[in-house]
């Protein structure tokens, strides 16, 4: 009986350490500890990140199947320009849209209008009450620990 009391509390307390970890790992990043880009820098890794995308028939199918990845294989018909803004913002930026200063969104627009013009697409702005695409931004996305106890 001692034996069980004494591995449940030391479960216990590895969970609440787990859960711990977990919440400073989703908290936000601090101006202290992040690695801001300057916007050359940021514009280097823009054109090394088109650069390198594999054409498959053309650059521009190429580009579009490197947008899609991010959004989840979405069609880019589906996608708006605030999505793809967002996810830009996250990526370049290290910073939601609404975080941005002038300079900064002046920049991300560049950025949105190469892409279209590059994925020979048009990212129209969202239709009220459409729901934002989904992206992978692991920085911003909450990250969840489920316990699952496998029965042998």
């Amino acid at each position: 009986r001692q034996f069980a009391v004494a591995w449940l509390s030391s479960e216990f307390a590895f969970q609440v350490w787990c859960h711990s970890r977990l919440r400073e790992a989703n908290g936000p990043v601090s101006e202290a500890n992040s690695c801001r880009l300057t916007s050359a820098e940021r514009r280097q890794v823009f054109l090394r990140c088109t650069q390198q995308v594999p054409a498959s028939s053309s650059n521009a199918a190429g580009i579009r199947s490197f947008i899609q990845g991010w959004f989840f294989n979405a069609s880019l018909e589906s996608l708006s320009r605030e999505d793809v803004e967002d996810w830009l913002a996250w990526g370049l930026f290290l910073k939601r849209t609404d975080s941005l200063d002038a300079s900064e969104r002046c920049e991300l627009a560049e950025y949105v209008d190469c892409l279209q013009c590059q994925a020979e697409a048009s990212f129209p702005p969202r239709p009220e009450g459409q729901a934002e695409a989904p992206s992978m931004k692991p920085h911003f996305e909450p990250f969840s620990s489920g316990c699952e106890v496998s029965r042998l």
